[in-house]
């Protein structure tokens, strides 16, 4: 496995691909998602990537941040989904 900022690349793109793939699955494959799944993707993998001794304070603090912006991400993609397959 890679070390440093190249971990972080490959952990990024590992994640905007599966994401990517299953947005073609679900046949919800717009701009709009894949750069969210992108953007969800660089803070977990800068999570995942970074060792905890190096992290500086503000990432210790921004973990809260980043939990409620997964989780509106998680309700988000589900009703958007119904919008697009049911409709409102």
């Amino acid at each position: 496995m890679p070390t440093g900022p190249h971990r972080l690349v490959l952990l990024t793109a590992v994640w905007t691909t599966f994401g990517t793939l299953w947005l073609a699955l679900v046949d919800a494959l717009t701009p709009g998602f894949v750069f969210a799944i992108a953007i969800a993707g660089f803070a977990v993998a800068l999570e995942l990537a970074s060792p905890s001794h190096h992290r500086p304070t503000w990432v210790v603090r921004a973990r809260h941040v980043l939990a409620v912006q997964l989780a509106l991400f998680g309700l988000y993609v589900p009703l958007r989904l119904y919008d697009l397959y049911v409709g409102f």
